[in-house]
């Protein structure tokens, strides 16, 4: 998803127009950025510039890029609650998700890959090592299907809405 009009080899760290999340606010909706990716890193910081704008931010993994930390799956019970709480207000919701990022293997749980082997035994795999290839095809086969999973669960979150409180 296109999040704002700054082009994409431009280094300045702003940009003169409104992201997407702006556009919703300023058309009335509530709004949240809901990440498994860290708030602050190398390249996280730009992204979280974006993030600045939404009413709400959650981030919900300690961990950047470079280790292991919650997988994607992670943002199922957040939107969740988001959507339970509305209390009938207009939501934007975006979720911005670790996906495929290498390390590959730590992006998913070990109970479901579905492709193997995806890991040297003893070591983790090396991105640029002839040797690893199976494994690297492996893993990411596996963060693509795990996430396709996620995406699966959570667009089931978006179509049944809010759950009705009893009482």
């Amino acid at each position: 998803m296109l999040l704002s009009r700054k082009p994409a080899g431009s280094a300045a760290a702003t940009f003169d127009e409104a992201s997407i999340l702006t556009a919703f606010k300023e058309a009335g909706f509530d709004t949240t950025w809901v990440s498994t990716q860290a708030p602050l890193g190398f390249h996280e910081s730009p992204v979280s510039l974006l993030a600045a704008e939404a009413d709400r931010r959650l981030f919900l993994n300690p961990a950047d890029y470079r280790n292991s930390g919650r997988h994607d799956d992670a943002v199922l019970p957040v939107l969740r609650e988001l959507l339970d709480a509305s209390g009938g207000r207009d939501q934007f919701i975006l979720v911005h998700l670790l996906g495929s990022h290498f390390q590959y293997v730590d992006r998913y749980p070990a109970a479901a890959a579905a492709f193997k082997p995806d890991r040297p035994p003893g070591r983790a795999a090396r991105l640029f090592d002839r040797a690893d290839r199976e494994y690297l095809l492996n893993a990411y086969d596996n963060t693509v299907l795990f996430g396709t999973g996620c995406s699966t669960a959570s667009s089931s979150c978006w179509r049944t809405g809010p759950r009705r409180r009893a009482g």
